[in-house]
């Protein structure tokens, strides 16, 4: 869970939630088993996508700038490429609104340059992606090789992140696994055996190469 700016956020009216078109159903279900109502006019529920290929989101942009606003960002790494119309959108709205809350249950690939686009975010930097390799990647010819300072990233980022673990807020059953063998039939049937057939006659031919030619 990222989040800026959480200091009073109680007081904070006009909720706009951006999620991936998928879930938008499901913060409406939340708000429905939570508070027990339906969701309330004021609080604006769009996807990302609408964001920056519909016109109003030009609209959506001068009322947050008018507007005490909290903005929710729902799995915001979906955000991620800081040059894509979809993050640049998303960081004007980002930018604009009083309160910033960004959401994520998908870990960050253990790199700091993944991180970047969702720092960029929360922590309203205006370093784009070069400064922020420069600052803590080290590389070889423009190929990042290794990392530096992340001792001084870790503390950055850390007054901006809350972080959830799944044993701390939630009790899930134990994981189980079963496997089910399903006898294939008619077209699925054939397509196998046609992909089985080309992978024999790729391993034959490859073979008889090495044969020829000596290679082990």
């Amino acid at each position: 869970t990222r989040f800026r700016n959480v200091t009073g956020v109680q007081t904070c009216a006009l909720p706009i939630f951006l999620c991936p078109k998928r879930v938008l159903s499901e913060w409406a279900n939340e708000v429905r088993a939570t508070l027990g109502r339906d969701p309330l006019p004021e609080e604006q529920f769009f996807n990302y996508d609408k964001v920056w290929r519909e016109k109003w989101a030009l609209g959506l942009i001068g009322f947050v700038t008018t507007a005490p606003t909290v903005l929710v960002l729902d799995e915001c790494h979906v955000t991620a490429g800081v040059e894509s119309r979809r993050f640049l959108a998303v960081e004007g709205l980002a930018r604009r609104a009083r309160f910033l809350w960004a959401l994520s249950g998908t870990p960050v690939r253990n790199k700091p340059e993944s991180f970047f686009p969702i720092y960029r975010l929360i922590s309203n930097a205006t370093a784009n992606s070069d400064d922020f390799q420069t600052m803590y990647c080290q590389t070889v010819m423009g190929r990042i090789v290794g990392y530096k300072r992340l001792d001084q990233l870790e503390a950055v980022t850390r007054q901006y992140c809350l972080r959830r673990e799944a044993q701390n807020v939630i009790t899930l059953p134990p994981l189980t696994e079963q496997r089910l063998d399903v006898e294939l039939a008619g077209r699925q049937k054939t397509m196998y055996k046609s992909l089985a057939d080309a992978l024999r006659r790729s391993e034959e031919h490859t073979s008889e190469l090495q044969s020829r030619f000596g290679i082990s």
